[in-house]
């Protein structure tokens, strides 16, 4: 089993962060993404997904959550408690607690922002969000496109060059009020009225004496609003119009407003402390809305990884932040090829989850895009599934060289032939032929979890050409089997030596008192419970305990109790003499037997007899009955039996307990045996898939991320969380 190296910094690439058998998921794994396929219902949630969200999230990353169903809050927040990380999650909902304008943001970054091509970025996303993205190719739909590119190009750069705050109600003002003709320009009411005019005016004094450059983009913009704006037919201009109002009508009204467009009191930049953002604008519950929600922090966090360098001295590292999409088809866009293709210097993980490679197809509306961001995804994870992609996946995996053997038989009967026999032959021919590792069909048939599959997730795991071991070969790929609803508690103490040890001491010195009434009522004591030191030991401290209490009593007490312990040694030892002899002639019974009880008559009812009952119950009553009949005559004897009759009955049932946990994890040893035999026999039937996993691995929270998470539960009861967002 692979761990961490403790002399690691943190977020070093090759830190662990889910452990596979004897294979590991490390931080650089992580940083080349990871896509996840599997049908409705495969456990593609429930099984990698939340493996690798535990993983991430005791692994200390910071990352940004997009919600298209509305379970996916209540569920992340379920996980980070889970993982100590509670405190770090900052939730993006309609109430507005969280705001964020991304103009504003982008506009007064002090590292390149300002720049207008940023900013219509930004708003050529909206506009691909509320088209659906659709493919734009050519013809009239990549015109309205470019139309309304240029539109948004101009004005932002407007805005920029007068020097006025960015905001979607003023590109929305400016857009309403420019002017529809040239003869328009003149009109004096235009002039003084219209937004449109007021912030030419502006950037043209602002310009007037400043840098060249600048002027001559002013220039270019005036050009564009004072004659190729009025130019364009009405209809094409109010397309144009119309196609930016309902880009701009989501954001100034509400939800959407407050959380965009006022003030700001979180940033992507956030996630870089370890802040957990969920965007809980379910795209299910919100439509369109929640979709572009979605896409504005996508965007935002997006980009502010890519700004993001690596210390130059090569010992620090940057913390890892993912962007974690369930049904990602929802999410995605063409850009997202492009930032994953560079991601991995910044420290942007990425885990994409979806049906099928044709939920991606329908939305980039192209082969070529969806092979891009499927390319630069390496990591990625099959859960049972159908159709296409099982054909993709099975080509992705590869094939080998197998051996096939072919046998023929025929006979010429040929009725012209002379010959008063027909004649016969055979053959058998081997030849050598490419198979794929994994054969298409075979992903129909993995486990989906819940109560039908014992709640166990398989899933095919290609790490972008890494090679799995088994026990035949290596090959390119891993089949893990995750456990829904395998769950550990890595707050409390997992190391329970301590306990055990407690255990076996109370076991041991309660059963030395027992012994002295265990040889008494008892014939077969086993023979290491009669060994010499325990029984000298007890006898010694009952002789030396009557002989220390004599002078001080005037009663047979004392010598009553020297007598006991004399009977008892006498007892024993004729016991281990008949065990020692019984070893001598091969006649072996358990040597750690604590005896029949001579109390277990055959007329118990079978009731009692069951569990050693008497054994447990009865016996130490009636020691302890004798105990209290002898306190008036020879009490320190009658207090011994008492307290020896006590020690019998917690003896008794400390050995019952273990012996009945011990038959319990037999029992369990079976059972597990048996599911591993089944199996073993389904893969012997399919040679090219791998050898089973030896154990279930947690999809949640299991023993490879138990030392983050205490670690971390540790900090938090110590520490207090480090303030990087403003207080809502």
């Amino acid at each position: 089993m692979q761990k961490n190296d403790e002399t690691l910094p943190p977020y070093h690439p090759n830190t662990v962060v889910r452990l596979w058998g004897d294979e590991a998921f490390r931080i650089s794994d992580a940083l080349t993404g990871v896509c996840v396929f599997g049908a409705t219902g495969s456990g593609k949630t429930s099984g990698p997904g939340k493996h690798l969200a535990y993983g991430y999230l005791a692994a200390g990353f910071g990352g940004v959550v997009l919600c298209a169903k509305p379970e996916e809050r209540r569920q992340w927040e379920e996980w980070a408690a889970d993982t100590g990380r509670k405190d770090d999650l900052v939730i993006i909902d309609a109430a507005g607690t969280w705001r964020f304008n991304v103009i504003d943001w982008e506009c007064s970054r002090s590292d390149g922002g300002g720049i207008s091509i940023n900013v219509v970025n930004l708003l050529d996303e909206l506009a691909l969000a509320i088209a659906g993205n659709v493919e734009t190719g050519g013809g009239s739909e990549r015109f309205w496109q470019d139309a309304l590119h240029l539109l948004n190009v101009n004005l932002v750069e407007l805005a920029l060059l007068a020097n006025v705050k960015i905001s979607l109600p003023l590109l929305r003002s400016i857009v309403t009020s420019a002017a529809y003709s040239l003869e328009q320009l003149n009109d004096p009411t235009w002039k003084t009225e219209s937004i449109c005019a007021a912030t030419i005016i502006e950037a043209d004094q602002a310009t007037e004496k400043g840098d060249v450059d600048a002027r001559a983009d002013f220039q270019e913009n005036r050009d564009y609003w004072e004659k190729q704006f009025p130019e364009l037919n009405d209809k094409t201009r109010s397309i144009i119009t119309l196609m930016f109002s309902m880009l701009a009508k989501p954001l100034v009204t509400r939800p959407l407003r407050k959380l965009f467009s006022s003030d700001t009191n979180i940033t992507p930049e956030a996630t870089f402390e370890g802040k957990i953002i969920i965007v809980d604008l379910p795209v299910a519950h919100y439509r369109l809305v929640g979709r572009m929600a979605n896409i504005i922090w996508k965007y935002s966090f997006q980009m502010a990884v890519l700004r993001r360098v690596q210390p130059a001295d090569r010992k620090t590292f940057l913390r890892p932040v993912f962007l974690f999409g369930d049904e990602a088809q929802n999410f995605i866009s063409k850009g997202d090829a492009e930032y994953q293709a560079v991601a991995r210097s910044a420290g942007g993980c990425t885990v994409y989850m979806t049906q099928n490679r044709e939920s991606y197809k329908r939305v980039l509306k192209n082969d070529d895009a969806v092979d891009s961001l499927l390319g630069n995804l390496t990591n990625k994870c099959f859960c049972a599934n159908c159709g296409d992609t099982n054909d993709w996946a099975s080509r992705l995996l590869g094939e080998r060289w197998v051996q096939i053997t072919s046998t023929t038989a025929g006979q010429n009967n040929n009725l012209m032939s002379q010959q008063p026999f027909a004649s016969h032959n055979a053959g058998v021919t081997r030849t050598e032929q490419k198979r794929n590792f994994i054969d298409a069909a075979r992903f129909t048939t993995l486990k989906r979890g819940g109560p039908q599959y014992d709640y166990l997730v398989e899933c095919v795991v290609y790490k972008g050409g890494h090679l799995f071991s088994n026990s035949r070969d290596v090959i390119p790929f891993k089949i893990l089997t995750l456990n829904q609803i395998q769950k550990h508690m890595p707050y409390q103490n997992t190391d329970n030596s301590s306990m055990s040890q407690f255990n076996a001491s109370a076991e041991w010195l309660t059963g030395l008192p027992a012994l002295t009434l265990m040889v008494l009522s008892r014939k077969d004591v086993g023979y290491r419970l009669l060994g010499p030191v325990r029984l000298v030991l007890i006898c010694a401290i009952l002789a030396v305990v009557a002989i220390l209490a004599t002078p001080a009593s005037n009663n047979l007490g004392p010598w009553g109790l020297l007598l006991f312990a004399a009977l008892v040694f006498i007892c024993g030892v004729p016991q281990r003499i008949r065990g020692w002899r019984q070893l001598e002639h091969n006649i072996f019974d358990h040597s750690c037997y604590i005896g029949t009880s001579g109390l277990e008559f055959a007329w118990w009812p079978q009731f009692m007899l069951r569990h050693r009952r008497v054994a447990r119950y009865v016996e130490p009553l009636f020691w302890i009955g004798i105990g209290f009949v002898m306190m008036p005559f020879m009490a320190l004897l009658g207090f011994w039996l008492i307290f020896a009759g006590l020690c019998l009955r917690v003896y008794e049932d400390a050995i019952f307990r273990r012996e009945r946990n011990r038959d319990m994890d037999i029992g369990d040893s079976v059972i597990i045996s048996q599911r591993h035999a089944q199996v073993i026999k389904s893969q012997e039937a399919t040679p090219p898939l791998p050898e089973p996993p030896q154990e279930v691995i947690a999809a949640g929270v299991g023993p490879d991320i138990f030392p983050q998470i205490g670690r971390r539960k540790q900090q938090n009861n110590t520490s207090t969380p480090k303030n990087i967002c403003k207080t809502p």
